[in-house]
């Protein structure tokens, strides 16, 4: 389980952007559901500050088993 601390943000337009800041935690329920480092979710993001648009930021954890857990951020530049 991937827990965001939001799932919607808005980005002015020329803003920085970092993906890895909204992860809040990552759970692992294979393995007791222990919690397991932020810095090991894979993201995938193509989201373009300079460019006005509605954009999705995926997270991906793959955990004991092969069990994979994912969530969304939708983000969207102004």
């Amino acid at each position: 389980e991937i827990q965001l601390t939001q799932y919607l943000v808005y980005l002015d337009q020329g803003s920085a952007f970092d993906p890895g800041i909204y992860v809040r935690s990552i759970t692992d329920p294979g393995a007791g559901n222990k919690t397991v480092s932020r810095g090991q979710a894979e993201i995938f993001s193509e989201v373009d500050p300079n460019r006005p648009g509605t954009y999705e930021v995926v997270y991906s954890y793959t955990g004991s088993g092969g069990r994979e857990g994912k969530t969304i951020l939708t983000v969207v530049v102004v």
